[in-house]
């Protein structure tokens, strides 16, 4: 990731955090045109989607993560927490049990979900 793109996801992160989320999904949506395949990206534009309340559209950008990244703790919490806003709980306990089979430490996975719900 070249230093634009990170500071443009810092940008996004900032809008985030002050509830900005159209502001922060428009400057990641540029970026994710720019780097479809790059799972970070995809990562905080699903987190950005299930804050804003938009868990359909999280699912498709934390799913492109996930492919990229299945044993990554922060993608595999967003993913799991949103299938449960989704209410789909058999979707987020396979995601887990895969997730582990890739190598996921538990450690880390609850270290991440403490801080994201």
């Amino acid at each position: 990731m070249n230093a634009t793109t990170s500071k443009q996801i810092y940008d996004a992160r900032r809008a985030s955090a002050d509830g900005r989320f159209h502001a922060a999904a428009t400057i990641l949506l540029e970026v994710f045109r720019l780097n479809p395949s790059e799972p970070a990206i995809a990562l905080e534009l699903g987190i950005v989607m299930r804050i804003a309340g938009d868990p359909v559209s999280a699912l498709e950008y934390l799913s492109r993560a996930y492919c990229a990244d299945p044993a990554n703790a922060q993608i595999v919490a967003e993913l799991v927490l949103t299938y449960h806003d989704l209410g789909s709980h058999t979707e987020a306990s396979q995601i887990l049990i895969r997730s582990l089979n890739h190598g996921l430490q538990g450690d880390d996975l609850s270290a991440y979900l403490s801080q994201a719900a």
